[in-house]
């Protein structure tokens, strides 16, 4: 001890995003999710990366970095990783209230931002999720049990 700092007092300073940065990605993933968009592992990596490119920063992410910062977002209660789960249980779940729901919440996104018809496009239940057949790991608000 001799009047210094422990480890675990001192941390942060060899940080690969700085407060600022680190901001942007929390932001940019809070959106995500609340588009119904949770993130996997490479797109951290891959939003981090861009966020540090766009800084003039010229860091490498290390392999196990996102793990970490997901750890870490765990530790204080941000985010957790979870298993999304195949369509076919999805589809079992599915109530009207549940149904109603989603349209309501819908409605109140296409009133925020003024969609035109033109702008709203058709899919299916099965949404963007191009490539993904069975279940991932996502990274969602730590109060979310299931995706």
């Amino acid at each position: 001890y001799n009047g210094r700092s422990t480890l675990a007092d001192n941390g942060g300073h060899n940080s690969l995003l700085d407060e600022a940065q680190e901001a942007t990605l929390i932001n940019y993933i809070d959106h995500g999710i609340e588009q119904g968009f949770p993130f996997r592992y490479d797109m951290i990596v891959s939003a981090a990366s861009q966020i540090l490119r766009s800084c003039s920063i010229d860091k490498r992410i290390g392999n196990n970095w996102v793990y970490r910062w997901v750890k870490k977002q765990r530790m204080l209660d941000r985010y957790h990783s979870i298993h999304t789960k195949p369509l076919d249980h999805r589809r079992k779940i599915i109530t009207p209230d549940l149904i109603n729901g989603y349209f309501d919440k819908l409605e109140v996104v296409i009133k925020k931002y003024a969609f035109q018809p033109c702008d709203i496009w058709n899919v299916d239940e099965c949404g963007f999720r191009i490539g993904v057949l069975g279940s991932t790991t996502v990274i969602t608000h730590s109060n979310v049990k299931h995706v």
